[in-house]
């Protein structure tokens, strides 16, 4: 994953200390149900995150933003909640993590599917056609009319 390396080159920084020091003694891969993911600190927050008044960021997603790097986070990090899984990657799931339970009320308050919310990364990962789908039947099931 020599892109993610690149990354880590460029944005290790900027960083928590502890997540600096976690890379350094033990790798910023780690392999997971036989693939390799990037290493979490304290199996809660990705190395790469930083925080912001309090708030998770993705590091790699701000250096995108800021056109440091020509490329956005991986697609795995965009979905977030979200997880492909299943033999096929064909099952979607939704991860609760209490860390993101505030985000969670606000696109409760603010009547934001989650499914709108992930709109982009959705498109992203599965094209047009299958966020559509995906979104007839989020509202279908928010409808009640299924």
């Amino acid at each position: 994953m020599p892109i993610l390396e690149e990354a880590w080159a460029l944005l290790h920084s900027r960083v928590p200390q502890p997540h600096r020091r976690l890379v350094e003694s033990e790798g910023l891969f780690v392999e997971d149900d036989g693939e390799m993911t990037i290493r979490c600190y304290d199996e809660r927050a990705c190395v790469f995150v930083v925080y912001e008044d309090g708030i998770a960021r993705c590091s790699i997603q701000r250096a995108a933003e800021a056109g440091e790097i020509s490329w956005p986070k991986p697609i795995s990090c965009h979905l977030f909640p979200i997880r492909v899984r299943g033999k096929q990657r064909d099952q979607l799931r939704y991860e609760r993590f209490t860390e993101c339970d505030p985000a969670v009320e606000l696109g409760e308050h603010l009547d934001i599917p989650l499914v709108d919310f992930l709109r982009e990364p959705l498109v992203r990962a599965f094209g047009q056609s299958t966020f559509d789908a995906i979104k007839a039947r989020s509202d279908a099931v928010r409808g009640g009319t299924d």
